[in-house]
Formats: structure tokens, sequence, C-alpha cells
């Protein structure tokens, strides 16, 4: 009888799932990926347990000059990440699950709590996190709608310009 409850408590560990596994900040990291067929640089959220395998991840907005880094917040249930873009993403603590913050706009208040930012070195093409104080708006809202806009802008003078 002895082995039957040994047996059956060695099912239920192992039968677990990984996501039930409460994160931290040491979880989420921020990777560097290559795009196929350009020399931009993609960047990925990765939200990995404790035995460092990969829980959840998202695609972020590729690094087009290597300027483009993400930020950090603690919030009581989940962290929020805002990428340069201004797209918000919240890594929900209990279980590492990464979800869109669709009601995040662009240039909006910056959450209370900031932790760090993930900044790209280009010697080693990794993201490296810095743990900080505090961030200025203007640097997490880097790329987005004005950006997005002066570059539509761009594009029609200069088609104008051919014709």
């Amino acid at each position: 009888m002895n082995n039957y409850y040994t047996f059956l408590f060695f099912c239920l560990f192992l039968s677990c799932d990984d996501k039930n596994e409460a994160i931290d900040v040491d979880s989420i990291t921020v990777e560097s990926t290559s795009l196929f067929f350009s020399r931009e640089l993609g960047k990925k959220l990765i939200i990995t347990n404790s035995e460092y395998s990969e829980i959840d991840s998202n695609k972020l907005r590729d690094n087009v000059d290597g300027d483009c880094n993400s930020y950090l917040f603690d919030e009581i249930e989940f962290y929020n990440l805002i990428d340069c873009d201004g797209k918000s993403y919240f890594i929900i603590k209990k279980t590492g699950e990464i979800q869109r913050n669709d009601n995040h706009k662009w240039g909006s208040d910056l959450p209370e709590n900031y932790l760090g930012g993930f900044y790209y070195n280009r010697l080693t093409d990794e993201y490296n996190f810095k743990f900080e104080k505090s961030v200025e708006k203007s640097n997490v809202y880097k790329y987005g709608e004005i950006y997005n806009l002066s570059v539509c802008i761009h594009v029609a003078l200069v088609c104008d310009e051919s014709e």
C-alpha cells in the first residue's frame, strides 16, 4: 500500500504543468532574432521557468537601428513590458503567460513601479536587463504612430518626386 501512495505522489508531481510556476524578473528575457533575407534584427520576449524551459514567447517590434529597447514595470499580479513602439504586454506572475494589452495607447502615462529596461548591446548582439529607478516617456514611445506617420509622408514625397 505504501508503494501505491509513493507511485501516486510521483505521478501527480511529474504531471504538473510548467505554467503553474510563479515567475520573477529573472524569468523574463528579450532576445534578438535574425530576420530572413534582412540585415535587420528581430526581437522576441521569452518567459522561462526556474529550469530555463520556455513557458511563453511573443514577437516584439523589429530592432531596425539597434535602438529599440523594451521597458519593464511591476504591477501587483503581472509585469508590464512596454516595447519601443508603445505596445504593452502583460506577463502574468502566477503562470508566466504573455497577454497583449490592447487597451494601452501610444503616448499614455507610464505605469508606476518602473523596474528597468532591456537594452541592446551591439558588441554581443544581446539584450541586457538594467535595473533603473526612472525612465523618460520619450524613450519608451520611440517608434509608433508618429514614426510610422513620418515614414508614410517621406515615402509619399519620394513617390511624388519620381513622377
